[in-house]
Parts: C-alpha cells; sequence; structure tokens
C-alpha cells in the first residue's frame, strides 16, 4: 500500500528531527549549566527551526491518513497508529510498529532532558533573584529607610529597577 510507505517515511523523518532535537536539548543542558546565553539562544532558534519541520510533516502525515481514510474507511481522528498496525497485515507494515517504538523512547528522553533543563532554569532564576534580594537589602542598609530628601530621590530610581522578579 502506497500511503502506508509514505507513512513509513515520514515518521522517519520525524524520527530523525525527534533525535536532532533531543541532542540540541542535551547540548543545552551544558549550555544552562554554564550560563552561556548566547549558545542557548543559537540552540533556540535551531530548535525552533526544527519544530516547525515538525510541524510540515505532521501535515504530511495527517494528508496520507486522509488517504487511508478514503481507501479503508478509517478514521484519521480516533485511530492511533497502534491500532492501525493492529489492522495490517505483517508484510505491509513497512517497519511502522518499529518507527513507533523508536519516536515513543526518543520522546521519552527528551521529556527527562527538557525536565533537567526546567529544573536547572528555575535555580539559575532562584539565585538570580536571591542575588537581587540582597543587592536590594544591602542598598537599604547602606542608605537608612529615612534618608535625605535627594538620597530618597536616588534610591527610589534604583530600587524600581531592582524591584522586578527575573
Amino acid at each position: 500500500m502506497v500511503e502506508l510507505r509514505e507513512l513509513a517515511e515520514v515518521l522517519k523523518k520525524e524520527l530523525d528531527i525527534y533525535k536532532d532535537i533531543l541532542t540540541l536539548s542535551e547540548r543545552k543542558t551544558d549550555i544552562i549549566a554554564s550560563g552561556d546565553i548566547k549558545g542557548l539562544d543559537e540552540i533556540v532558534k535551531s530548535e525552533e527551526s526544527l519544530i516547525l519541520n515538525i510541524g510540515k510533516l505532521e501535515d504530511e502525515r495527517y494528508n496520507i491518513l486522509l488517504n487511508l481514510q478514503k481507501t479503508n474507511g478509517i478514521d484519521v481522528n480516533k485511530i492511533t497508529l497502534s491500532e492501525l498496525l493492529e489492522k495490517l497485515d505483517p508484510e505491509q507494515e513497512y517497519n511502522l510498529a518499529e518507527i513507533q517504538k523508536q519516536i515513543s523512547d526518543t520522546l521519552s528522553r527528551l521529556e527527562k532532558v527538557n525536565e533537567r533543563n526546567a529544573l536547572l532554569i528555575k535555580k539559575a532564576l532562584e539565585h538570580i533573584n536571591n542575588s537581587l534580594e540582597l543587592i536590594t537589602s544591602a542598598w537599604d542598609k547602606e542608605t537608612g529607610v529615612y534618608g535625605l530628601e535627594k538620597d530618597a530621590k536616588t534610591r527610589k530610581d534604583v530600587k524600581s529597577f531592582l524591584d522586578y522578579k527575573v
């Protein structure tokens, strides 16, 4: 069946992109830990490009499933790949089961890496907020709460800048 071969090809392309995203996310862990903002920005831009490509492949995949719906009466809005595989002859599956397993494994690994990266970012933001609190409290100690009028104005301007949470 031509549609199944096309489906397998699209899913292989998606798998390759998910693997690329996983690699970038693993590199992102090191970049976050080192505080390399430029490197992080470059990785995020690369990820955005890959995600756009995934979206295009998803559109292709959906169109293939629409063709399968026409020829086999499959409801594309309700069927999963696992259910589709159950309806196929083993000779017609074009390694779809293996591709599905690899995509699932890759996405599971990607989820774990993203959770770790989110935790690192959260810790970094907490550190920044703590540093800002130390700076603002040190400023209060140096100038006092009831400083001179001109000092209070200067203090107020700086305080408003530092009062934002990161």
